[in-house]
């Protein structure tokens, strides 16, 4: 890893990569774009009404920052300005297509933007089931579907249908093998369509998107995860100062039902991947 200075000292809330462009932001709403990674441009904003930022995303080469009160910033053309998210909800997290950015955050404030300027808040009809409850405090979008994850364990998953303009998601929980609802930091899809939860213990589950079965993962290290994130479709860990990049099992599927009389102890499964589909994790 290579360490770069970007001369500011504020902390840091988020970093996302939507159309060749990582947009990165701080806590005071200040914007960092680059094209590579390496090399930062930061643009700040000149109002004098402070804002405590919780979040960022991107539609195209616009950059979008939210967070307390409902407060919205967009970088244009490097200029940074505020705009009316139609919320006074503080708004915790958020997740983009590259043309629908959706942000989330607390009693079940859900918003959405096609352009950057223009907020409209989600039907009653796009909401999940008891949605009023929920404290959104992550969220994902990969391959179509857009997750949500709340404090207490509330899950959404749906998607955006551009026929129409408008979201639908199905409700479900996340609880450990115990039985207990997780306390959820931080969501994760995968492209082979598991889901990861880092919850606030520091905790890593693992689930299939169908179900509500929710596997513990063996991190291997004693020091708890604070952080994660996907590259590749590698997972990487932050422990602190240091990390760990790791991969999930490959998800196979057999064309059938296979019944307790087709493999038995000691039985060999020969698998031979596809010269034209080969798992991505």
């Amino acid at each position: 890893p290579v360490v770069i200075d970007t001369g500011l000292t504020e902390d840091f809330v988020g970093i996302t990569y939507i159309d060749d462009r990582f947009y990165a932001a701080t806590a005071n709403g200040s914007f960092l774009i680059s094209t590579d990674g390496k090399a930062w441009n930061t643009f700040s904003s000149d109002s004098a009404d402070p804002v405590l930022i919780q979040t960022v995303s991107a539609i195209g080469k616009i950059g979008l920052a939210a967070g307390e009160n409902g407060a919205v910033l967009m970088c244009s053309d490097g200029i940074v300005s505020r705009v009316d998210s139609r919320t006074s909800e503080t708004l915790h997290t958020s997740a983009g297509n590259g043309s629908e950015v959706l942000f989330a955050g607390e009693n079940g404030a859900l918003v959405t933007t096609s352009n950057g300027i223009l907020f409209r808040v989600l039907s009653r009809e796009e909401m999940p089931v008891d949605y009023e409850s929920a404290d959104w405090v992550s969220a994902d979008y990969l391959n179509d579907v857009f997750v949500l994850g709340g404090s207490n364990g509330e899950l959404a998953v749906g998607s955006y249908s551009a026929a129409d303009g408008k979201f639908s998601f199905v409700s479900r929980t996340a609880r450990d093998p115990s039985g207990t609802l997780l306390a959820i930091k931080k969501i994760m899809l995968l492209p082979s369509g598991e889901m990861i939860i880092l919850d606030s213990s520091g905790s890593l589950f693992c689930s299939n998107t169908d179900t509500d079965e929710w596997k513990q993962l063996s991190a291997l290290s004693d020091n708890l995860i604070e952080a994660m994130g996907s590259s590749d479709g590698k997972i990487i860990l932050s422990q602190g100062i240091s990390s760990q990049t790791t991969q999930l099992f490959t998800c196979i599927r057999f064309a059938d039902v296979q019944s307790e009389n087709t493999f038995r102890d000691g039985d060999m499964c020969y698998i031979a991947a596809s010269s034209t589909s080969v798992p991505s994790v």
